[in-house]
């Protein structure tokens, strides 16, 4: 039926105009021509934001092809099901030119470059006529020259916030040269809400900014700007707070009387748990609540607390509600609660695939078939701590008649083991960062508000994991292996689309078992018997690292995601060899019962790129690229 009405459509194309009345066009086409006389920075970004001013669009194409209005014109009267399916699916209401419409777009255009600093900015617009009955507009952009910041002045009536104001100008958005862009004037807004309610100042809010003043009548294209800190109305300054009482509801449920809950003070923080105790010890809640009593209010303290609980899955929901102490105005007292999650979670996956193999291989086509069940068990040890498991079965079988049945068996095991804290392996992250904080000393006394280091980083994002896995993989007549795996290593969300993860210790070995059949195939292919004997891959400070970062949507509706990952094996073990056979003058090469320790290096990227078409579609683009090289005493690569 779509194809029919595909068909009709594209032989009707050329008529849709035919139900236009004398006086209406059909809207083809908007373009901008920008007639700048200086350069423009961010050009593109600035013509996005003019197109994104139309208040009038052309239809678009069903399948590139067809044009959706001729499907509301053929549908229009006709109320049966499948007439409105075909109108609210494929159809759209005729984008017929109004001239009222094409005026707003050239205002609307005018503003946005008023908004941007183009304070002169000329826009307008002129239509043509193309073919029968379909119009082009095209508008002409003017901005001339913009407008930017010569000197920014802070003030308030309150002499403690003008005096804050004062320390952080030279970090403001609205610094001298910059643009006199609106965008700017709001990131300031935001820059100096975030400080001000990260020094006590809880109940800063944007209300308190008065509309920025610009006097352009000093310089030709400059402006000096006055940026004020209103006080509020029914006080004559802006009031500090500290922390009052931190409770913590450690096991919270909304039907649950208060009045039968215990009560225990840890640390200067009160907690509140039903009769039987604790589900998950205090400790593990109390790394996470960084707002103590009497320290001074900050709105960052509050959001890593939220981030530190809901990062333990023990936990389904977190809520930090605050209020202000009733015998202590200055003070500000958290209530803490804690909905537990479900401690144990199973789950399995189906799998069904289908291979399509050369006849020349001799195997024929497989059907595949495997079976995956999972368990998550949060809270094993009672201190948050995540255990997941997966298992995996899988068969792949040759249906071909005169062929042997049963082709490959896939069996695994995957455990990991997570503690919601960064276990520091053997301190090295503590010392390199006393050794960086001693060389950045002097620098980081010099701002206001340094950042966090990879190791406080560390501290407050980090989940420490300990892997295990075992997989044993059967080729029928080829050869079977199995495979063991062990790590450690941490997994860290440093920013809502950035992580990484670093392995420091791994030990894999690999042993393989070879068949006849396959036995040809490896003595006539040297490299590929070198690399399937018994492996053993051995890494004890650094072994894997990999980081995964992704973008939100730009102007433009593209966003990338990138990945990167390198991995090392047998580094430490080859060096203590070297070290051993230049002591010994020997050259020996370690091995555990004739097994040789392999030394390799790998690395492997990832890039995509996403661009939105419509809310609907999308198109994607991938990249993967990467790399692995033996050294040290081995000469190839593992198979695996």
């Amino acid at each position: 039926m779509l194809f029919f009405l595909g068909t009709l459509a594209f032989f009707s194309a050329c008529n849709t105009t035919k139900y236009l009345e004398a006086d209406e066009f059909l809207l083809r086409k908007n373009k901008i021509k920008l007639q700048a006389q200086q350069k423009i920075d961010d050009k593109r970004e600035l013509l996005y934001g003019l197109n994104s001013q139309y208040k009038q669009v052309p239809n678009r194409n069903f399948l590139f092809f067809f044009p959706r209005e001729w499907y509301y014109f053929k549908t229009e009267g006709d109320s049966s099901a499948f007439s409105n399916w075909v109108r609210k699916s494929l159809g759209e209401v005729p984008a017929l030119f109004d001239e009222n419409l094409a005026q707003q777009t050239a205002d609307a255009m005018k503003r946005f470059l008023q908004y941007k600093g183009f304070y002169q900015a000329e826009v307008f617009y002129d239509e043509n006529i193309r073919g029968k009955k379909k119009i082009d507009v095209t508008y002409y952009v003017r901005p001339n020259e913009q407008f930017t910041v010569d000197s920014i002045f802070f003030q308030s009536e309150d002499a403690q916030v003008e005096q804050m104001l004062e320390r952080i100008a030279q970090q403001s958005y609205l610094a001298p040269g910059a643009g006199l862009d609106g965008s700017l004037y709001e990131k300031e807004k935001a820059r100096i809400r975030e400080f001000m309610q990260n020094h006590g100042y809880a109940f800063f809010y944007p209300s308190y900014f008065a509309p920025l003043e610009a006097d352009t009548t000093l310089q030709p294209s400059k402006a000096n700007l006055y940026f004020e800190v209103l006080i509020p109305s029914n006080d004559s300054l802006h009031r500090k707070y500290q922390v009052g009482s931190v409770t913590v509801f450690s096991s919270y449920d909304p039907t649950t009387d208060e009045s039968i809950l215990l009560d225990t003070l840890i640390q200067g923080i009160h907690f509140r748990m039903p009769p039987g105790g604790f589900d998950v010890r205090p400790q593990a809640i109390l790394r996470n609540i960084y707002m103590k009593p009497g320290k001074l209010y900050r709105q960052t303290d509050i959001e890593k607390t939220n981030r530190g609980l809901s990062a333990l899955d023990a936990f389904r929901f977190v809520r930090i509600k605050e209020s202000i102490d009733s015998l202590q105005p200055d003070r500000i007292n958290f209530r803490v609660e804690l909905t537990p999650s479900k401690r144990l979670e199973l789950g399995v996956d189906f799998e069904l695939n289908y291979t399509n193999r050369s006849n020349a291989t001799g195997t024929g086509n497989l059907i595949g078939i495997s079976v995956s069940p999972t368990m998550r068990h949060r809270n094993i040890f009672g201190g948050g701590e995540l255990l997941a498991t997966n298992l995996r079965a899988g068969v792949e079988v040759n249906p071909a008649p005169n062929a042997a049945f049963w082709n490959t068996i896939d069996l695994g095991i995957q455990t990991d083991l997570y503690f919601p804290k960064f276990i520091d392996y053997l301190g090295t992250w503590k010392g390199v960062n006393k050794l960086r904080l001693w060389l950045t000393r002097k620098k980081r006394a010099r701002v206001l508000e340094p950042r966090p280091t990879l190791y406080e980083n560390m501290q407050e994002r980090a989940s420490s994991r300990f892997s295990l896995s075992y997989n044993f993989i059967y080729l029928l007549d080829f050869y079977y292996y199995n495979l063991f795996n062990a790590s450690f290593g941490y997994d860290v969300q440093l920013t809502p689309n950035k992580r990484f993860i670093l392995n420091h210790i791994g030990a894999d070995f690999l042993r393989p078992v070879t068949f006849p059949q396959f036995d040809t195939i490896l003595a006539q292919n040297p490299f590929l018997e070198r690399s399937f004997g018994n492996q053993l891959f051995v890494s004890f400070l650094f072994r894997e690292f990999g980081i995964v970062r992704t973008t939100k949507p730009n102007p433009f509706g593209v966003s990338f995601y990138f990945s990167a990952r390198f991995e090392i094996s047998g580094l430490e073990l080859w060096a203590a060899n070297k070290i051993t056979n230049a002591i010994r003058n020997t050259r020996d090469t370690f091995a555990l019962r004739e097994v040789e320790f392999s030394q390799f290096a790998s690395t492997e990227f990832d890039f995509r790129y996403y661009k939105e078409i419509s809310r609907k579609q999308q198109f994607v683009a991938r990249a993967v690229i990467g790399m692995a090289r033996p050294f040290g005493f081995t000469s190839d690569v593992p198979y695996v």
